[in-house]
């Protein structure tokens, strides 16, 4: 069943410390909210808003919409510069990690569009990517210094990376049902994932031990139809409580290096001498 991600997104821009303006989608009327200091502004964008990205210099926000355009809103002004014709039922955008290109993930044809910043107008990139693609998000991998663009297509329960510099699929992996929203940590070794039918969410690493490839999902608990997921700027690299039920699905990257055992956690060696040296005193007194 396709989702459509939301009715009501926020998106806020930031002037140094202090909040400037937040955006927020409205489908059912059209529009989008404009809220700050002053009495709210109403852009009227039609065709069925449904979520929201803004460029790293606050200068424009790029809004999807159903009946299969984005429509460029110039924050100055907030008044709507562009409109352009992407593919079928877009449902998810994003900024790529160097902010020149906005990425549409478009559920109903599934391909994703690149749009350029500087010229909205400019011939739109198109690729294929799995079913149902519905999230969408990005990040700089820091360890093969890549940008890339990750695609949550609920349809074929995959995720679809594609390398930023050529536009082309980096990888296509297989995770547990139902996929739909999806972050990526800033260094880009962590992904985690949303899955609508099962209230479970996961996580996939970047292979650490060989850097070339991705683990497979671990799988955590969560609330009932999760449906979008974030990452707190200072958050985001540690394991989730509890971690470690996989989703049974091969990913089909190469994995860790086969053979390698778990190290052994060094903080537990203090307690255990305690306790041992207390039970062999107990045994000589």
């Amino acid at each position: 069943m396709r989702i459509i991600l939301a009715s009501l997104i926020l998106s806020v821009l930031y002037t140094g410390a202090a909040l400037a303006q937040i955006y927020v989608a409205n489908q059912g009327s059209n529009t989008v909210s404009v809220l700050s200091d002053n009495p709210t502004v109403t852009v009227d964008v039609g065709g069925s808003p449904t979520a929201l990205a803004v460029t790293p210099d606050g200068d424009f926000v790029y809004v999807t919409k159903s009946e299969g355009t984005v429509s460029v809103i110039q924050t100055s002004d907030n008044t709507v510069t562009d409109t352009v014709d992407v593919g079928v039922a877009p449902e998810g955008i994003t900024v790529g990690p160097e902010g020149t290109n906005i990425y549409v993930a478009n559920s109903g044809s599934n391909t994703v569009n690149i749009m350029c910043v500087e010229d909205p107008m400019c011939g739109l990139v198109t690729i294929d990517v799995g079913e149902t693609p519905v999230g969408i998000a990005s990040s700089q991998n820091s360890t093969l210094n890549l940008g890339l663009i990750y695609v949550a297509n609920q349809g074929s329960n995959t995720i679809t990376i594609i390398n930023k510099p050529f536009n082309e699929i980096e990888a296509t992996l297989d995770v547990a049902a139902s996929p739909t929203g999806i972050a990526a940590t800033p260094n880009g070794n962590f992904i985690y994932l949303t899955h609508f039918n099962s209230s479970m969410g996961g996580r996939i690493d970047f292979g650490t031990t060989n850097g070339e490839g991705w683990s497979d999902e671990s799988l955590f608990p969560t609330g009932d139809k999760p449906i979008a997921v974030a990452i707190a700027p200072s958050v985001g690299l540690e394991d989730p409580e509890p971690m470690g039920q996989s989703s049974g699905r091969k990913n089909s990257c190469s994995l860790a290096a086969p053979g390698a055992s778990p190290s052994f956690p060094l903080y537990l060696l203090i307690p255990a001498f305690i306790l041992i040296n207390r039970f062999w005193r107990r045994r000589t007194n």
